[in-house]
């Protein structure tokens, strides 16, 4: 069409993954044997539920005035979620690295590796050691995201223009880890106790609530539940938003000069346990200790905002100075898939007298979510460079100094957030000014 320009496309995604037959090589057999334990047979192979997606994007271009100077765009994208046919089955394989821990004493001094009745060890204190402690439904379906944006550019003057955009991800089919043997009436009891954020003497950052409410598992149910089971979860799901705009100018004399905003917030409900494929302990599915402020649309997380301000001015005698300013609101992070600025969480590690005996150890939220943010980062950085040409015009060559962090700021970028008399206290900050000096070739 004249003003209107689409682009339509469609990939389809098959992945499959499996992992072999394994057991223990005959010789560690024999050795098992000679020594008195039981023979071990073989672990089955398992091929993994098999994914076949499409991936449908849709794109369109519309010049508002005819005349290549304004043009609005939207798009909306399916994106399915990068699975790994190696990390993947490994997260299911029961002959993957699995620890005990043993005391041992050589009480008679023989100096021997093993004595028949004397130094045998017993059963395993890992109730999950050799066995297959989790499994994929095979049901499990692929998560997804699905992307829109609308945006605008335009062009103000030749070598000048503005442009803007709305940004919207929501995920879906998150997977969530399910211990069934957990999901039953009276798991676990409630119990309240008060935040130590208001008892103790360590000074807690963000809001707190004056009490918490912990959850004692039933005794009869430690221990229980193996393999726990990853599924999709019909609850679970995650939504970003995000508005950026930007503009760009070729100056006089060779000067350029861009800059931009972004302003972002992503929310998500995990309250179906928490993610599965491997990020949580057997011990954690299903347990509701790790589910507190699990519905962060609950709570009010602000939209946090960057800004950046880049730009290069050519000098006189083949001088050149260029720099670019940024200011972030706080430690990025960039693994959902979109620029996102995480609050900080701070953790309780629950005493066990509060506790079920014999209960893993627990540890729990404290501040609510967006209460607490590292300080904004603001960071300037600069380069000087002067250029010359190789002999006989073959090309040019460049020395050049940065300065990095001009400004010298120290902004926290990292601190301990388990509660304890650490709490608070800076584990990472920013460089301070640094200045290096280089050259470049170029023919």
């Amino acid at each position: 069409m004249k003003k209107l320009t689409m682009t339509p496309g469609i990939r389809w995604e098959y992945f499959n993954a499996s992992y072999p037959e394994e057991g223990v090589s005959v010789q560690q057999q024999a050795l098992m044997l000679a020594e008195g334990y039981q023979q071990r047979g073989l672990f089955p192979g398992q091929t993994m539920p098999t994914f076949k997606n499409f991936a449908p994007r849709f794109g369109a271009s519309y010049d508002l005035f005819g005349n290549g100077k304004t043009a609005l765009k939207a798009s909306i994208a399916k994106y399915n979620s990068a699975f790994s046919t190696v990390t993947f089955p490994q997260v299911y394989n029961p002959m993957v690295l699995s620890t005990d821990t043993r005391n041992w004493l050589n009480a008679a001094a023989t100096n021997n590796i093993f004595v028949p009745g004397v130094s045998q060890l017993g059963p395993s204190t890992n109730a999950s050691f050799g066995l297959i402690t989790r499994q994929p439904d095979p049901n499990i379906t692929r998560p997804y995201n699905v992307e829109m944006t609308v945006s605008g550019q335009r062009e103000l003057r030749p070598g000048v223009s503005v442009s803007f955009g709305y940004f919207h991800r929501h995920y879906y089919n998150l997977l969530f880890t399910d211990n069934t043997a957990l999901d039953v009436p009276d798991a676990f009891t409630a119990v309240s106790v008060p935040n130590p954020c208001f008892t103790g003497t360590v000074a807690c950052g963000g809001t707190q609530p004056q009490t918490l409410t912990l959850y004692k598992i039933n005794p009869s149910l430690i221990g229980k539940g193996a393999p726990v089971i990853d599924k999709n979860s019909p609850n679970n799901y995650r939504v970003y938003n995000g508005i950026e705009a930007s503009f760009m100018a070729r100056l006089g004399g060779g000067a350029q000069v861009f800059g931009g905003f972004l302003t972002a917030r992503q929310v998500s409900n995990l309250c179906d346990s928490t993610d599965g494929t491997g990020t949580i302990a057997f011990a954690q599915a299903s347990d509701p200790n790790y589910t507190l402020y699990c519905d962060q649309s609950k709570f009010d997380i602000p939209f946090r905002t960057q800004y950046k301000l880049g730009g290069t001015y050519p000098l006189p005698y083949g001088l050149n100075i260029s720099g670019t300013f940024q200011s972030y609101p706080g430690m990025r992070n960039y693994g959902s898939g979109a620029t996102n600025f995480d609050y900080l969480q701070q953790t309780y590690l629950v005493p066990t007298a509060l506790l079920t005996p014999g209960q893993a150890q627990e540890t729990v939220n404290l501040n609510y979510p967006g209460s607490l943010y590292l300080p904004r980062w603001n960071q300037l950085d600069l380069r000087f460079a002067r250029k010359f040409k190789l002999p006989g015009g073959r090309g040019t060559w460049q020395l050049q100094g940065d300065l990095f962090n001009t400004l010298n700021g120290h902004p926290v970028l990292a601190q301990t957030t388990n509660y304890g008399s650490a709490l608070g206290q800076a584990t990472q900050a920013l460089q301070p000014r640094i200045l290096t000096l280089g050259a470049q070739v170029h023919f």
